[in-house]
């Protein structure tokens, strides 16, 4: 299936002209993650974001002293990855496959090289990408809060 038939039903996508749209889609590729396979681990180089197509994603941290902990589990059709558009573009988390996953990947340096020049390109990205990272950042402070307020005696609480 094109992958402008893939991706057409997000809203990111939805709002992009014609020429951005003809450019995300030279920009992207197809991929496959069996359940378990992790599609990014946190602190390695980030370089691309995903749109998940089949499947879902659970976003992960680990805690020291502890085992990983899944702060949010993101479906098909949303977008996984906001750690390729900020320095120093490296994953702050892990993203595994719940399930058998397919995703679109998207090349994120090349989509930065190209919002320096576009600035209507970037502007699209930033506004799309920090809702994003807000909505990731508050799921994760209430994961937190769950996790440490369980303790007794914690020094969070």
């Amino acid at each position: 299936m094109p992958i402008r038939n893939l991706i057409t039903k997000h809203p990111f996508f939805k709002e992009l002209s014609k020429d951005h749209m003809e450019f995300f889609e030279e920009c992207a590729y197809t991929a496959h993650y069996p359940a378990g396979r992790y599609l990014f681990h946190e602190g390695t180089e980030s370089n691309r974001f995903f749109y998940i197509t089949k499947g879902k994603v659970a976003l992960e941290f680990n805690i020291p002293g502890r085992q990983m902990v899944s702060y949010e589990t993101v479906p098909k059709e949303h977008i996984v990855g906001w750690s390729w558009l900020m320095p120093p573009h490296s994953w702050v988390f892990d993203g595994r496959a719940v399930r058998e996953v397919d995703v679109v990947c998207f090349d994120g340096e090349k989509i930065r090289q190209e919002a320096e020049k576009d600035h209507e390109l970037g502007f699209h990205l930033y506004r799309y990408f920090a809702k994003l990272m807000t909505r990731r950042i508050l799921s994760s402070r209430m994961q937190l809060m769950d996790i440490y307020a369980k303790q007794e005696g914690s020094e969070y609480l």
